[in-house]
């Protein structure tokens, strides 16, 4: 396993794609805070705590830890994409031939997938990590890093709030490798992910619109106690409401065992359909 992560690492660290996509990366974490400044300056006169103000009365803020989270959602920027492009250089292990080779030097087929699992995790979650730091100290430049004096508690918050992009990032790999181990194009890869992936998030803002509409009537208690776990259980839905905020236990619970359930059943499924795929 050790020779296998090490061919794979190499082959996806000297992938011009990597390169460019290290680039993009960049490029969002410095274009993303100036852009915010601009138009919250804009709209503002010059005056933030005008803006501040009417964000508070809307219930949001505008930070740069609200910056940093926004970059590892899955819903902006970077996140949107960034799975794309990492299955691209995961596919191509499989397209070039590559993993044939790698049967026939004598490693089995679960080990491939694993390996490119931890490849693909360690890639893209490094990835999106270093963009969002980047982004935070950027916006520090212009922002407080929070509206409220920084305490234990908030530390601990922005902690247990990267511990689940962390699980959201894991279970995004397993989907990925999946997806690269069972097609036969890439094709195939980037309109299932995509359709799967903007799907979950388009049903998740449907019914959290659902959801406030019905908590106006009474009666609905137990349709929004439905519909709010189903927000919680939903990987692609729930990745935007990470904002490294308090937490109550069910948000704790759902959002750590979501990833790793639905993930581990995943990665299952996908080496025993790996070891049975015909390749030619």
């Amino acid at each position: 396993m050790r020779n296998l992560l090490k061919v794979d690492f190499t082959r996806v660290l000297k992938d011009k794609l990597f390169m460019i996509t290290c680039i993009i990366a960049g490029a969002f974490a410095l274009f993303v805070p100036l852009l915010n400044l601009a138009i919250f300056y804009g709209l503002s006169g010059g005056d933030m705590g005008e803006v501040n103000e009417m964000l508070d009365l809307m219930g949001m803020a505008i930070n740069a830890k609200s910056f940093f989270f926004s970059s590892l959602s899955l819903a902006n920027n970077l996140g949107l994409f960034l799975p794309i492009l990492v299955g691209i250089m995961i596919f191509k292990d499989h397209s070039r031939g590559t993993v044939r080779n790698k049967i026939v030097g004598g490693y089995k087929r679960s080990s491939i997938f694993i390996s490119n699992l931890i490849v693909c995790f360690v890639v893209m979650f490094g990835i999106i990590l270093a963009h969002a730091l980047v982004t935070l100290f950027f916006s520090l430049i212009f922002f407080p890093f929070q509206s409220t004096p920084f305490t234990g508690a908030d530390f601990g918050n922005f902690m247990l709030g990267i511990l689940f992009e962390v699980l959201i990032y894991a279970f995004v790999a397993v989907f990925v490798v999946y997806l690269c181990a069972t097609k036969k194009s890439m094709g195939g890869v980037i309109v299932l992910y995509l359709a799967i992936s903007m799907g979950l998030s388009l049903v998740g803002s449907i019914m959290s619109v659902g959801e406030a509409f019905l908590q106006i009537y009474e009666g609905t208690e137990t349709a929004v106690k439905l519909l709010h776990v189903f927000q919680r259980i939903n990987i692609f839905g729930y990745s935007s409401m990470i904002v490294g905020e308090g937490y109550t236990v069910t948000e704790i619970l759902c959002y750590t065992l979501s990833p790793i359930l639905l993930g581990t059943g995943l990665c299952l499924l996908g080496i025993l359909r790996f070891k049975r795929k015909d390749l030619k």
